[in-house]
C-alpha cells in the first residue's frame, strides 16, 4: 500500500490491517456474487462498486484515526493531518479498484467510480466525526 510522503511508518501498520480486513470482507461479501459476461451490459452503482465503497470507506477511516493519532503524540499542526488525509483518498481508491476488484468487474467510467467513492468517503459520519475531534485536539 503507498502512503501520503511523511507519514510515520509506526502508524502504517494499523491500517495494513484494516486494509487485510477490508479485502477478507470485500471477498467474502463478492464470493458468490455473479460476474460479469462478455455481450451484457451491466448498470452503474453494481454489488461490486458498492463492497468496494464500502472496502474504501473503512480502510480510509482507519488511516485518518491514525492520522489524528499520529498528529497529537507528534503536535502536528491540522493542516499537516489534512493534507495526509486528503492525499490518503486517491491512493486508497486506486488500491481497491486496481487490486481487489477483478478487472471484468471494474466501472467502465473510472473518474465515475473515483468521484463517486471520493464523496461517499467525505460524507461518511466516520469522516465527519473525525473533522470534528481533528478542530477540537
Amino acid at each position: 500500500m503507498k502512503y501520503p510522503y511523511g507519514f510515520p511508518p509506526e502508524y502504517q501498520d494499523a491500517v495494513e490491517v484494516a486494509l487485510a480486513k477490508a479485502e477478507l470482507k470485500f471477498r467474502k461479501a463478492t464470493e458468490n456474487l455473479g460476474r460479469h459476461q462478455p455481450g451484457f451490459g451491466r448498470p452503474h452503482g453494481t454489488q461490486w462498486d458498492e463492497q468496494a465503497f464500502l472496502a474504501i470507506e473503512s480502510v480510509f477511516l482507519d488511516f485518518a484515526s491514525q492520522c489524528l493519532l499520529g498528529g497529537v503524540e507528534r503536535d502536528a499542526p491540522v493542516g499537516e493531518i489534512n493534507w495526509k488525509v486528503d492525499e490518503f483518498i486517491p491512493l486508497i481508491i486506486d488500491h481497491v479498484y486496481f487490486n481487489l476488484m477483478p478487472k471484468d468487474e471494474r466501472s467502465s467510467d473510472w473518474n465515475g467510480f473515483q468521484k463517486t467513492a471520493e464523496e461517499r468517503v467525505r460524507s461518511h459520519e466516520g469522516f465527519e466525526t473525525h473533522l470534528e475531534t481533528e478542530r477540537f485536539s
